[in-house]
């Protein structure tokens, strides 16, 4: 799940009011859960380490250096495996290995800053995609992302994929042609691209 924004109380659920019931043994939390400079933010992840063998994180809309240390029990021990995707690898099983990096938009009119990032992080998905497809070809693979990687209907709110301002490029960037996509792709099934947001509550 991602943009829970729990450091907006008009939003809510708050950091302290917001309660995951876990289904699974794995949490994946893919950027704008809530302020860095929030002390309950830390207690929520705390949480959640609690309750889920691997908690997965990636950063949103900001990179802000991560003080992995303060995830930590009372007692000073790491609960449950708590996994920092920044351009990291992180193999599930023998057979299964998550990908995760922000992917920063690429043709964005008023965040320029973020170019850079995307290609960044676009070559290193890359290499990874090509280390795994020429060496590792039993694996399935899972890429996590905040930003989202294709302007398909099926995968992107109608409102935003026919938005003609400048809001709907800085959050979406084609990437259908580069190896990261295609080399991954099963060609027994479709590839499923997947969003769990819940976002800013705005007035209509």
């Amino acid at each position: 799940m991602s943009d829970l924004h729990l450091e907006t109380p008009q939003s809510g659920p708050t950091y302290g009011e917001s309660k995951i019931r876990p289904q699974c043994r794995h949490l994946a939390l893919l950027g704008d859960i809530g302020n860095f400079s929030d002390p309950e933010l830390f207690t929520f992840l705390e949480e959640q380490l609690q309750q889920f063998e691997v908690v997965s994180y990636r950063l949103g809309n900001q990179r802000i250096f991560w003080h992995a240390q303060r995830l930590r029990s009372p007692s000073g021990f790491t609960v449950g495996k708590f996994v920092f995707l920044d351009q990291t690898r992180y193999d599930i099983t023998d057979k299964l290995t998550i990908l995760g990096c922000t992917l920063f938009s690429r043709n964005s009119q008023f965040l320029n800053t973020h170019y850079a990032a995307h290609e960044a992080d676009l070559e290193w998905s890359n290499s990874q995609a090509a280390h795994l497809k020429k060496n590792e070809l039993d694996r399935s693979i899972i890429i996590f992302t905040h930003y989202s990687p294709t302007k398909l209907k099926a995968g992107n709110s109608p409102r935003y994929v026919e938005d003609s301002s400048p809001v709907q490029p800085a959050f979406v960037t084609d990437i259908s042609e580069h190896v990261c996509w295609i080399s991954v792709q099963d060609p027994r099934t479709m590839k499923r691209v997947l969003a769990n947001k819940k976002g800013y509550q705005r007035s209509k």
